[in-house]
């Protein structure tokens, strides 16, 4: 725990430009190991451990949320069950090894949603995706520091602002290379724009409007004698369900059905 108290006093002392001591490489190897794995930014990574808990392992906020990386109990079991992480208990996110494997992984799961969009996935971790996805622009982009400073809750615009601010100094601090904000301070999508977003990251061209599929037709085979005009009975028929439409009709109790008696397709 000598890396919190190391950064509290050095916020005390006002010992601003010591960024040794106020961005300690803790846990690098086990952030570079998980990060690398889920395909995200180490720097940022720690950034948000930083920001969460002064890399703190043991550390409970009043909500709930424990560990390095500060997960909810609910979010880690589910994390771990989709990426099929060992966890026995809530105690799981105590330690420094499975508490990174799922803030990684969960961090990977913002990125994925918000196209890729830093910013976006930074308050996403804070304030929760359903809370960030309401607060995206109705219409058109929005620079993201303007929207950073307009975000509802004062908690997570200090949140992202503390976090842009650590990944930036991480990056120097543990590669010796300058990252500039504006790279990461790409305008914010409305949601139609991260739409569109998310079909060009999985190969799908937006501006292609794809035709209706046709209905699934499929020929379904009954035996049920029905005896004809002259008396004589038919043997198998064929009744064609439009699937689309099984479920109203189910509900409705009428199916209304095409049949076709004998029909030498009935059995291919």
């Amino acid at each position: 725990g000598w890396h919190s108290r190391a950064i509290a006093t050095a916020a005390r002392q006002r010992l601003y430009d010591d960024l040794e001591l106020r961005y300690p490489p803790a846990f690098f190897e086990l952030f570079k190991t998980s990060s690398d794995q889920a395909g995200i930014s180490v720097n940022w990574a720690m950034g948000i451990a930083r920001s969460e808990s002064l890399f703190m392992p043991d550390v409970k906020s009043r909500a709930g949320a424990l560990g390095l990386m500060q997960l909810m109990p609910a979010t880690g079991a589910a994390t771990a069950r989709e990426f099929k992480i060992r966890y026995t208990s809530s105690g799981s996110l105590l330690d420094p090894v499975t508490n990174i494997q799922l803030g990684t992984r969960y961090l990977e799961k913002m990125q994925a949603r918000f196209g890729s969009h830093q910013v976006l996935s930074t308050a996403a971790y804070n304030a929760g995706p359903n809370r960030v996805s309401s607060w995206l622009p109705a219409t058109g982009s929005v620079p993201a520091d303007i929207w950073i400073e307009t975000l509802p809750y004062r908690e997570t615009r200090n949140y992202v602002r503390r976090v842009l601010e650590s990944q930036a100094i991480f990056s120097w601090r543990l590669e010796r290379q300058g990252t500039r904000l504006s790279d990461v301070l790409t305008p914010i999508p409305s949601a139609a724009q991260l739409q569109a977003r998310l079909l060009v990251q999985h190969g799908v061209n937006p501006a292609v409007t794809r035709p209706a599929p046709e209905p699934d037709i499929r020929a379904r085979c009954i035996y049920n004698p029905r005896p004809a005009a002259s008396g004589v009975f038919f043997g198998a028929y064929c009744t064609y369900i439009h699937i689309d439409d099984d479920e109203k009709r189910k509900k409705n109790k009428q199916p209304k059905e095409s049949t076709t008696t004998n029909n030498k397709n009935c059995y291919q």
